[in-house]
């Protein structure tokens, strides 16, 4: 299951699946766009339950923050399955995202200026 929580200023989109798939990329991708035309600018998605992130969830996370570069916005990832971070290595995702172990350190690293 993947569902958004707003927290103050930040959106986190939870996606609460041990595996993404192209199957779910629709739903994913619908939930952050809709979110970026309704004017988020600070998303963090996390990844904490996720065993394994394919590569539709990826496209979806680099399209998004292209969309978000204009708008100074961002995208911070959560991730703490090791098998997953090796995964972001692997396909460079960690030297476009920023990647924190909980939501909380995501959250406290957005450098929100407009208040």
């Amino acid at each position: 299951m993947i569902q958004s929580i707003k927290q103050d200023k930040v959106l986190i989109v939870d996606v609460n699946i041990p595996r993404t798939s192209i199957y779910l990329a629709n739903d994913f991708k619908d939930i952050i766009f809709n979110a970026i035309d309704s004017g988020e600018k600070y998303i963090i998605v996390d990844f904490s339950k996720c065993e394994f992130v394919d590569s539709t969830f990826l496209g979806v996370l680099v399209v998004s923050y292209k969309k978000l570069l204009p708008i100074g916005g961002n995208i911070h990832i959560v991730v703490n399955n090791p098998n997953v971070i090796a995964s972001l290595e692997m396909t460079r995702m960690d030297k476009i995202f920023k990647i924190f172990p909980s939501v909380q350190e995501a959250t406290e690293n957005f450098v929100i200026l407009n208040s």
